[in-house]
């Protein structure tokens, strides 16, 4: 880092300490908070008059949000809010100020940063302090709405401001209202550089709320961006600034741009609807199904096509989408007809071969199973069909040749006993290469696999354990029965034996899973010695290690 840039962290730092001592004081008279605004950006004197927003002026804004959220709005809250709100709303007439030290490749990133931050620093004002969240939602998607609207309308007229300053901002809101409440808490904390877990431990989860007109509001205004004919010439756009004046050069990510947006869209959407526990029209979740079922047939195609098979970034940010809609789309089902047409969908999809992105798409594979399981467990007359796609990806080519590249990268897990924490979904769109490895990859479809049987099982029990019980018998008879010299059976196998460790130590004794998965063990070890006595042993230690029944 340059010595400039070593000043512009310490000054930052600086300010931060001052705000976590002042919210620990007692009866703070307003002068010392002043010290804190004096570091931001003074607003505008007028409606038609502009802020000034540079990196200097953003690290003055977070330490006065830090302020706010650690001092709980005791101590002159309103007026901070007030400020805070002010400056929200003035981000449409805003004139930017770029970092001139920063490297071309970041330019325009300021936006992004600043819109990000501050939206940030709102939402978790809103999630500490609920009186206040109705107020700062309806906020942060008024201007949300506006760089939407700008963006319809402006990108054929002023396509270097749509690029460099309305899209960086879309995608900066965006990303400060995502996630659940404790991601929005973690990243708070990271942008303050605070570490460690907040003080009084985890507590309940507070988050801000949404009421029903928020998220017809949110549905509309993404639908509108995500369906304009602008999204689609978006990246084009950027590329022809870089390759015209060479303005473009700097530009962020702008060989997916399209991509980036949409999915940044796509994925708040499916955030803030699936938390939503109030009622909604049922021409809501209707119209919610059509969308969701248009976005998935657009990303399969846009996976198979030409660009997005040159470059992994563009692949990622369309596999997310797919992601999302996979979400979405369980979520709004609500009919029986709605349900078992979803259903067969993802079903379909499960095991499609994508190519050079069959390891880039493991997420996608996991989100698709836990939409089966989700809709096997609310309409159980699914049960047997999803217990039969289970079956179906376990014993297929796709799974097998997946389990072998991730043993042959030698980062491969002896037993699985969680999903890989490198599948999380991005929060920064800011990629330069997408690298998944093999063994993960692996590990978020195999141990996601493991989860909805078990989660399926439990659910098919409560009629009886009839169905329970003939889908053991067909993975006890496949396992028994294997080849010691097929390769290929026998990495199935060692997936069978995966799966059935994993339901047999969560469900426990219940049903007498631990007896009827340890004995279909027990068998297999009874012949000759081969490669898949080590997964067999492993995962009997495992099952013991979580029940204690065999111990």
């Amino acid at each position: 880092m340059s010595w400039f840039g070593n000043i512009r962290t310490f000054h930052a730092s600086a300010l931060n300490l001052l705000a976590g001592s002042l919210a620990k004081c007692p009866d703070l008279p307003w002068e010392k908070v002043q010290r804190l605004v004096a570091h931001c950006p003074p607003l505008p004197d007028s409606s038609s008059s502009s802020v000034v927003l540079h990196d200097r002026g953003l690290s003055g804004v977070v330490a006065l949000g830090l302020f706010a959220v650690e001092s709980e709005l005791a101590h002159h809250g309103v007026k901070v809010l007030h400020y805070l709100l002010q400056l929200l709303e003035s981000l449409p007439r805003a004139s930017w100020v770029q970092n001139t030290l920063a490297s071309a490749k970041r330019e325009g990133v300021i936006v992004e940063q600043f819109c990000y931050k501050l939206g940030l620093i709102l939402s978790q004002i809103a999630a500490t302090n609920p009186s206040h969240s109705s107020k700062i939602v309806k906020a942060l998607l008024d201007v949300l709405q506006w760089f939407c609207d700008q963006f319809i309308k402006s990108l054929s007229t002023t396509p270097e401001e749509v690029c460099y300053e309305t899209v960086p901002a879309i995608l900066g809101l965006a990303r400060a209202m995502k996630g659940t409440a404790e991601c929005r808490a973690k990243a708070f904390r990271e942008i303050c550089g605070l570490e460690g877990e907040p003080e009084g431990g985890g507590g309940e989860e507070i988050s801000f709320t949404f009421d029903t007109g928020d998220i017809i509001k949110l549905k509309n205004m993404v639908l509108r961006v995500t369906g304009s004919q602008q999204l689609k010439h978006l990246t084009s756009t950027a590329e022809g600034l870089h390759e015209g004046a060479g303005q473009g050069a700097g530009l962020p990510y702008r060989s997916s741009l399209s991509q980036v947006l949409h999915c940044s869209l796509v994925t708040l959407l499916r955030d803030i609807v699936t938390s939503c526990t109030l009622p909604l029209d049922p021409g809501f979740y209707h119209q919610l199904v059509k969308v969701c079922e248009l976005e998935m047939e657009g990303g399969v195609r846009e996976l198979g096509s030409s660009a997005s098979a040159s470059s992994n970034e563009r692949a990622f940010h369309v596999i997310c989408i797919l992601s999302a809609a996979t979400d979405m789309l369980v979520w709004a089902s609500r009919n029986d007809t709605e349900i078992d047409s979803t259903f067969h969908r993802l079903s379909s999809l499960l095991t499609v071969h994508t190519s050079r992105f069959n390891v880039l798409v493991s997420p996608l594979r996991a989100t698709i199973l836990e939409g089966i399981s989700s809709l096997a467990v609310r309409s159980q007359t699914l049960i047997p069909a999803a217990l039969n796609t289970y079956k179906d990806l376990l014993y297929s080519s796709l799974l097998a040749r997946m389990y072998s590249d991730a043993v042959a990268s030698g980062n491969m897990e002896s037993v699985l006993t969680a999903r890989p924490t490198s599948f999380q979904m991005l929060t920064s769109y800011r990629l330069t290469s997408v690298h998944v490895s093999r063994a993960d990859a692996f590990a978020c479809v195999q141990w996601t696999l493991g989860q909805v049987v078990y989660s399926t099982l439990q659910a098919a029990c409560e009629g009886g354990r009839e169905v329970m019980d003939g889908f053991l018998a067909s993975l006890g008879n496949k396992l028994y029965t294997t080849d010691a010299n097929d390769n290929f059976a026998l990495r199935t196998a060692e997936c069978i034996v995966m799966v059935l460790g994993h339901v047999a130590s969560h469900m426990g004794s219940k049903f007498n899973v631990v007896a009827t998965v340890t004995g279909m063990f027990g068998q297999r070890l009874f012949h000759p010695t081969s490669s898949l006595d080590g997964k067999l042993v492993g995962e009997l230690a495992r099952i013991a290690a979580h029940t204690a029944v065999l111990l």
